[in-house]
């Protein structure tokens, strides 16, 4: 079970990283599709991130 908490705070960086390019997206590009992207991409986070502390509380 350790390895798959591991796995899962593993896959909250990737949405983290992409908040922060459809940030620029929406800067410099369109703002609709950063927001669309930065909104996904913190829905995604924040899923992961529960699925991770659940994970680590049942252990």
């Amino acid at each position: 079970m350790k390895i798959l908490a591991k796995v899962f705070y593993a896959l909250m960086i990737i949405p983290m990283v992409s908040i922060g390019v459809g940030a620029v997206i929406m800067l410099w590009f369109n703002t609709l599709i950063g927001l669309k992207l930065v909104v996904t991409s913190f829905a995604i986070t924040v899923i992961c991130m529960l699925v991770a502390f659940s994970i680590d509380i049942y252990q």
